[in-house]
Order: C-alpha cells, then sequence, then structure tokens
C-alpha cells in the first residue's frame, strides 16, 4: 500500500509539479495556482482539490527534486 501511494503521488508530482512551477515563475499567487489545477482536472495525491497549502508543499517538493 505504502509503495502504491508513493507511485501515486510521484505521478501527481510529474503532472502537477511542473504546471505549478511555470505559474510560481510568472509570479502568479499559490490560490491562482490551486485554481488552475483544480481547473485542469489534476488532483493531490489523495485525490483532493489544490489549496494554497498544498501548492507551497507541492513547490517545496519539486525545488528539492530538482537541486
Amino acid at each position: 500500500a505504502a509503495a502504491a501511494r508513493r507511485e501515486m503521488r510521484a505521478e501527481v508530482f510529474a503532472q502537477a509539479g511542473p504546471v505549478a512551477a511555470r505559474l510560481a515563475a510568472a509570479g502568479e499567487s499559490l490560490r491562482s495556482i490551486a485554481n488552475t489545477l483544480n481547473a485542469d482536472g489534476i488532483t493531490t495525491p489523495m485525490g483532493s482539490q489544490w489549496q494554497a497549502q498544498s501548492v507551497k508543499r507541492l513547490l517545496t517538493a519539486t525545488d528539492s527534486r530538482l537541486s
């Protein structure tokens, strides 16, 4: 079960991470990024709607993976 969660998280991050990073680089707010991800039908790893705090965690995780 843990492996499946990790795989799902990796898939979501691979899909949402680049979108969020591009929008953040363009100066969009966390709330705006969350709204875009939700409008595009991209859910969080738990299948929920994006919130500003979950976008912040996504961007932090994406930054650490690029470093």
